[in-house]
């Protein structure tokens, strides 16, 4: 079929009427997307590290607030509750720190998020160029943004089980768990700070992957290059600062200006041990600019495919 594609395209052009339903024309591609890469059984132990990481973290945060409500954590074992006066002294404190480890959590998950969201996302592009099967979407009633937003969905979908599932599960445990849901009335925010974080990471891992996907023709490639980008940019920022002792360099590395803005976002000082005193102004700006950048090559790349139809 691939190399009928290729050596007779005038079969397969462009479709150039008008879609009767208009909504949700994306679907089918993503749900194609998506069982494609189930068939790829080993390849679903990326998602082992952050699940495990959940596990853990839950417990922890679980462990937190009944051991400062004088419970034992331990199932089936009872022990006598302490007073609300007992528990006032502690709850305050209490709150901040699972505030960070919920942060902790996402920054240190990032990598895996990454690694996750590459290597379902870098052939969803290039893929199409090699075997030359975009020309039969285009040959259907489908744009250039249902078909980039079929794609996206796919990265989307596998990226969300690394990030916001577990920090999902993790702030469920919290709310539970505090005595008399205090952590939803005196923490709630932290709640939808990170799922805007958690979105903003996957937009920024997802557009870069997919942008450098469509600047390739093989998998492989697109897996080294998008790996490659980060490590670079990474590289270069802990140089810099490593040289001119100055953390505003930072700001360079995709993860250096997220861990800006998760500082920001959820008002803290330190995030994993860390001083994030760089730029938060520079740090939204480089995610920003890295989303948009990756957005506009992305669409200009499949413009330059439909026209190949």
């Amino acid at each position: 079929m691939s190399q009928q594609a290729s050596t007779h395209t005038e079969i397969y052009r462009a479709y150039e009427g008008a879609a009767s339903v208009r909504r949700w024309r994306c679907l089918p591609l993503a749900r194609a997307g998506l069982a494609r890469a189930f068939r790829r059984k080993l390849a679903l132990i990326l998602f082992a590290p952050p699940l495990i990481a959940t596990a853990i973290f839950s417990f922890v945060v679980y462990s937190k607030f009944a051991l400062e409500a004088g419970l034992n954590p331990t199932p089936g074992v009872d022990s006598d509750v302490r007073s609300p006066a007992a528990l006032m002294g502690t709850m305050a404190s209490n709150m901040i720190q699972v505030k960070e480890q919920i942060v902790g959590f996402h920054l240190a998950m990032n990598l895996f998020v990454l690694l996750t969201v590459i290597w379902y996302g870098a052939g969803l592009f290039a893929d199409d160029r090699r075997e030359k099967s975009h020309l039969l979407y285009f040959a259907r009633p489908m744009s250039r943004l249902d078909y980039v937003l079929g794609k996206w969905l796919v990265v989307l979908a596998f990226g969300s089980v690394a990030t916001v599932v577990p920090g999902v599960v993790i702030c469920t445990v919290a709310s539970f768990a505090s005595p008399d849901w205090s952590f939803v009335r005196e923490e709630g925010d932290v709640i939808w700070k990170m799922l805007v974080f958690s979105v903003l990471s996957l937009l920024t891992f997802s557009s870069i992957t997919l942008a450098v996907s469509s600047l390739c023709q093989r998998k492989s490639h697109a897996l080294a290059g998008s790996l490659g980008f980060f490590l670079l940019m990474q590289g270069v920022a802990a140089l810099l600062w490593s040289l001119q002792r100055d953390r505003s360099w930072l700001v360079l590395s995709p993860f250096g200006s997220l861990r800006r803005v998760a500082a920001g976002l959820f008002d803290l000082n330190r995030t994993l041990g860390m001083r994030t005193d760089w730029s938060l102004s520079g740090s939204w700006a480089m995610v920003l600019g890295l989303i948009l950048v990756s957005s506009l090559i992305i669409f200009w790349r499949v413009r330059a495919m439909e026209r190949e139809g």
